[in-house]
């Protein structure tokens, strides 16, 4: 049932070490302080050893004894387990409840898109390059989701090894680091393709916004063209019902002009029989001259009358005929516009045709799009949560942070990975205590790279590291010297080309002569004494990489005769981009910062240098793994 629990197999394994090595201990202590008399004998290598007897009662007393304060020991670290179990399972909950909400926000905002994608139009000219693109990115995500489920695989695999590793690296320590080596190159060239996928889909995705755009454009635009169209048919169909009236008016007009013209010859036609009859009556009846002068003179005045409104007839006619053949040419004209009207109405119908046709095209494809969208997230989800649980892995190895201050009482440590697992790391123990070799060691590291291959590294150091005081090298050079080679052994870099390693500082305080010790690879020492800022640089090359074994590094020594603030750091903080000015932090404004916070509590100080960060950072993006460690020293 324990190793079917894969938190607690960490836990119990250290457990029972302790148990079998404090049983050890005790009972040879026992026997040494109880047994006056001691026997030398000879051993296959001919050295003396001391045998000490003692009385069987004695013995059993005090191994009961130990087992009492054993068990007593054990139950106190099942509680501390069980208390660490809840907490980590508390915080993954956390986690899944904040990336539930995400995936739900952006289900939401997927389903807009959707909504928004159907109104959509997109343009003839641009579907054959829409086709090759939806083309390739089905080709991609077949492709995304073989490396998804290969690197889903890896990873699982690269994790039983890690654990491993982690448990029984003392045996198998180069061989599974050679397996670790090539694991990591296989998960980074996967995530480099991955990214690249990724990459083409968003390129995909910016080119269907701005086509979708472009149809948006073109639709208005032909929206507007409709609706002027619609205009400049009303005005027609209104000037015709116009011309129409005016012609009915004309007609009109010519039809009384008509009766007009009949009557005015009906009198014409009176008027000569008249005359003809009253030149017969002259003839006839011999009327006075003057009479007939008269009648002549005043018949003569009818008929120029008569001529005159004749003409006037004839002048309203022509102005008639006139405007009779400008109607007729502005109804050739009307007529000539409503057919080209026509041929574009018929023009637009069937480019709308179109557009409604590239726009099903556009659905079935962003249909196609939404689908590789969930395969994507789901893929996501799985690769989360698989590195999810490296994070959890990672966390049991190291030691909590809020743990230094039972070492170091006023300390702080401030620790924000980039991504969910990190590639720094901090490491801390007090060794010898009660003794004259009293210790405290202090180390921050910065690995290559961070996320999943940073963290790789983090524990290929991290158990180089513990593995290097478990021998009992204390000196901070020393111990850089021995991880030098370890890391370079480990990776096979005298026969590869990997170039891995690690920026850190150690500091060792030797709490009895009251000096600190001191030694870097890259990184500095900052520490303050009388409000006064001094700084230590580290040697100028790394641990690991490109540097043969002979590397030797440099130990400093700082006396603490009064109180002392010191402070190591990975470059994460000074080189965070943010600002007004968009430019790194620098490592110089770090300096000015912590001289001005020194004389602060140590958790105030960590803190502002949290605010400081996210103010500085803003909305950009953190680059890179930040770790601080602050410490004071008084004794």
């Amino acid at each position: 049932m324990i190793f079917n629990n894969k938190r607690l197999v960490f836990p119990v394994i250290i457990v029972l070490f302790s148990l079998v090595l404090s049983v050890d201990i005790v009972v040879a202590q026992q026997i040494k302080d109880d047994t006056p008399v001691a026997d030398t004998i000879k051993t296959g290598n001919d050295k003396p050893v001391e045998q000490d007897l003692v009385s069987k009662e004695e013995l059993e007393r005090a191994v009961k004894a130990e087992n009492l304060r054993i068990e007593k020991l054990a139950k106190e670290r099942n509680m501390l387990a069980a208390k660490l179990a809840k907490e980590r399972e508390q915080r993954f909950k956390d986690s899944l409840r904040k990336q539930r909400e995400l995936t739900e926000e952006a289900n939401k905002r997927w389903h807009l898109e959707q909504v928004r994608y159907k109104e959509i139009e997109e343009s003839k000219r641009k579907d054959k390059k829409l086709q090759a693109t939806l083309l390739e990115s089905s080709k991609a995500k077949r492709d995304l989701y073989r490396f998804y489920l290969l690197g889903t695989v890896i990873f699982i695999v690269v994790i039983g090894v890690a654990l491993i590793v982690v448990l029984f690296a003392l045996n198998v320590k180069r061989k599974a680091n050679n397996d670790l080596e090539k694991q990591k190159s296989q998960i980074e060239e996967q995530k480099a393709i991955i990214e690249e996928k990724n990459k083409v889909l968003g390129k995909s995705l910016e080119q269907i916004q701005i086509q979708n755009k472009s149809i948006e454009e073109q639709k208005a635009v032909i929206e507007e063209k409709n609706k002027v169209l619609g205009e400049s048919l009303e005005q027609i169909q209104i000037k015709n019902k116009s011309i129409e009236e005016q012609k009915a008016i004309i007609e009109e007009k010519n039809k009384v002009l008509g009766e007009s013209l009949e009557q005015i010859q009906i009198k014409n036609k009176s008027i000569e029989e008249q005359k003809a009859v009253i030149e017969e009556k002259n003839k006839i009846l011999g009327e006075s001259l003057e009479q007939i002068q008269i009648k002549n003179k005043s018949i003569e005045e009818q008929k120029a009358i008569i001529e005159e409104k004749n003409k006037v007839l004839g002048e309203s006619l022509e102005q008639i005929q006139i405007k009779n053949k400008s109607i007729e040419e502005q109804k050739a004209v009307i007529e000539e516009k409503n057919k080209v009207l026509g041929e574009s109405l018929e023009k637009i119908q069937i480019k709308n045709k179109s557009i409604e046709e590239q726009k099903a095209i556009i659905e079935k494809k962003n249909k196609v799009l939404g689908e590789s969208l969930e395969q994507i997230k789901y893929q996501n989800k799985h690769i989360e949560q698989s590195v999810n649980y490296a994070y959890q892995i990672q966390q049991a190895l190291f030691s909590s942070k809020n743990l230094l201050n039972n070492i170091l009482e006023e300390s702080f440590i401030v620790f924000k990975p980039k991504d969910v697992v990190s590639g720094d790391f901090y490491w801390f123990s007090e060794v010898n205590k009660n003794t004259d070799n009293h210790k405290i060691i202090v180390s921050a590291v910065d690995c290559t790279g961070h996320g999943i291959p940073g963290a790789l590294m983090s524990m290929l150091g991290f158990n180089l590291f513990s593995n290097i005081v478990r021998t009992g090298v204390y000196a901070p050079d020393e111990i850089l010297n021995q991880l030098h080679k370890g890391v370079r052994v480990a990776l096979n870099q005298d026969v590869t080309d990997n170039r891995d390693g690690m920026d850190m500082t150690v500091c060792v305080i030797d709490v009895n002569k009251k000096i600190m010790e001191f030694a870097g690879a890259q990184n500095p020492l900052v520490f303050i004494k009388n409000d006064k800022i001094h700084r230590i640089r580290g040697n100028k090359y790394p641990v690991g990489g490109y540097l043969v074994d002979e590397t030797k590094f440099t130990k400093h020594v700082v006396k603490i005769d009064e109180p002392t603030y010191c402070y190591i750091f990975s470059d994460g903080f000074a080189d965070q981009f943010g600002g007004h000015e968009h430019k790194k932090f620098m490592t110089k404004n770090m300096r000015n910062l912590i001289s001005e916070i020194h004389n602060m509590p140590m958790q105030e100080q960590a803190g502002i240098l949290e605010l400081v960060t996210e103010e500085w950072r803003g909305d950009f993006p953190q680059i890179d793994d930040i770790l601080i460690i602050g410490f004071k020293l008084d004794f």
